[in-house]
């Protein structure tokens, strides 16, 4: 989080999908940072992923 705090977005990116992997399911908020990351290194395709995997994980609504 200090990574993204600072503006080291690779970084942050980084360790926001290593900590998704140890616990896909445990806290959403980390994927929205992992988004955020993403998209302010305009990784749009993987920000678009990594969004649907957050609501994938949390089992939003259809609605």
């Amino acid at each position: 989080m200090l990574q993204f705090k600072v503006k080291e977005f690779e970084k942050a990116l980084m360790n926001f999908e290593k900590a998704i992997n140890l616990r896909p399911k445990e806290d959403v908020s980390i994927y929205f940072y992992s988004t955020a990351a993403a998209l302010n290194l305009g990784k749009l395709d993987k920000a678009k992923q990594l969004f649907i995997a957050s609501i994938q994980h949390r089992n939003a609504l259809k609605d």
